[in-house]
This record gives structure tokens, sequence and C-alpha cells, in this order.
């Protein structure tokens, strides 16, 4: 296990996939769009968004960029998420 401790990478893992869809839903996209948007094949995406499997900071970086977002907000915004389940 990482050095951040089991409890502290679940609080994270979910606070991505949660950041994910959140800001999705608020785009107003559909999971296909960002996905081609993002250059990931769409059974991945979906898996990131619900949790299934952790992308890794570059897959993060791909899919703030399809949503229009600046890595460093979204990158907070998933930080934020995992501070208020502490």
């Amino acid at each position: 296990m990482s050095y951040m401790g089991q409890e502290n990478e679940l609080r994270w893992d979910a606070a991505t996939a949660e950041t994910i869809r959140a800001e999705r839903a608020a785009a107003r996209m559909s999971q296909a769009e960002i996905a081609r948007r993002a250059g990931l094949s769409r059974v991945s995406y979906i898996r990131y968004e619900t949790g299934e499997r952790k992308p890794n900071l570059a897959q993060v970086a791909s899919i703030a960029e399809a949503l229009n977002i600046p890595f460093n907000v979204f990158a907070r915004r998933i930080e934020d998420r995992a501070n208020e389940t502490k």
C-alpha cells in the first residue's frame, strides 16, 4: 500500500472518481465525448468515473483538458472533495 495509508488512498480514489463524474455532468457532456476528447476508450473512462479503475496523473490531466479545466484547478477540486470526507 502507498505511504498515504489505505484509508487515505481510498478517500482520494473516491474523490477523483466523484470529481470526474461531477465535472462532466456540470459540463453537460456525455461520457463518450469526454473519452474521445481525452484520448481514452469509453470503457476506460467509465471505469475512472465509477471508481472501478484509478486513472494515472496523465489520464487525469487529459480528462481535465477535455473538460476545459486547468489541471491545477481540477486537482484542487479533487483535493477539496478528499478533504471533505476526513
